[in-house]
């Protein structure tokens, strides 16, 4: 029979491992505590991520649970050697290898480690994951929300502008017509046009918005303002920039005879690339 076959447990507090330099578990009023082998420090324990409710969480798993900031992406079939993203996290976007689409691991230096991600949980984008034949992919720059197992829903942020509003804002004079170097793109989603006249212009002048792409958008016509009275007017209505409309906002300016005074502000406030 082998020595200590059918030991359970030990009549005291404290039980050592490997010898008398080696270091001991002890009970300490009900509590477990991991001390070295002169009982007058602790020492470190290790273990796997935990997996449920009672489990003990590693100091990976509990800063990967407050922060994972994706920075690299791979395929799994060619997932990047240990060490050459030391101290990142990464988004596997193909299954291959020993990964899947959606597994988040994290660089020691020594290992790719899996890590736990659980819903509700936040995770950032410092680079684009994307490739030929990824299911799973991220913009960069970007928030996203774990809604279930290996699925981020886009939350916000600034990867191509999508959910971020932007704003186009140019002065206007008494030239014929005016171009923003500014351009909205196209799919983008317009949610309002201001004209600002802060000096009325001369008698029958008319100003009309529109944006120069190949088919040109109206996107504030010249009786959606009246140019001749200070005042501010705006098209809050949500208009979307087709695959053809996008490109500079201009602003023509109308009038049978000569401009001789006026001033506004155009402001157009515009999403590129809306939250799905």
């Amino acid at each position: 029979m082998a020595l200590f076959g059918n030991w359970k447990g030990i009549i005291g507090n404290l039980f050592q491992v490997g010898g008398p330099a080696g270091p001991q578990i002890q009970n300490n009023g009900g509590e477990l505590e991991a001390r070295n082998a002169a009982n007058d420090a602790y020492v470190k324990m290790s273990a796997l991520d935990g997996t449920a409710d009672t489990h003990v969480a590693t100091l990976l798993q509990a800063l990967s649970l407050s922060r994972v900031a994706i920075g690299f992406g791979f395929d799994g079939a060619s997932a990047p050697a240990a060490g050459t993203n030391t101290g990142k996290y990464g988004l596997c976007g193909k299954t291959g290898g020993a990964s899947t689409a959606g597994d988040v691991i994290y660089d020691t230096g020594a290992v790719l480690q899996l890590v736990a991600i659980t819903i509700g949980q936040v995770v950032t984008t410092d680079v684009a994951v994307s490739g030929a034949g990824y299911t799973k992919t991220l913009l960069s720059d970007c928030i996203y929300t774990v809604t279930a197992a290996r699925t981020f829903a886009l939350r916000g942020g600034g990867g191509g502008g999508v959910g971020v509003m932007k704003k186009i804002q140019i002065a206007l004079g008494t030239s014929a017509s005016y171009a923003t170097t500014g351009l909205i793109p196209d799919g983008a989603s317009i949610s309002r046009v201001s004209l600002k006249v802060t000096t009325g212009y001369t008698a029958g002048t008319t100003i009309a918005i529109t944006t120069e792409g190949a088919s040109p958008l109206t996107v504030m016509g010249a009786t959606d303002n009246v140019a001749t009275t200070a005042g501010e007017y705006q098209m809050s209505e949500e208009q979307l920039i087709a695959a053809t409309n996008g490109g500079a906002v201009t602003a023509t300016l109308s009038n049978g005879g000569a401009i001789a005074a006026g001033a506004a502000i155009l402001t157009v406030d515009y999403c590129a690339v809306p939250l799905t």
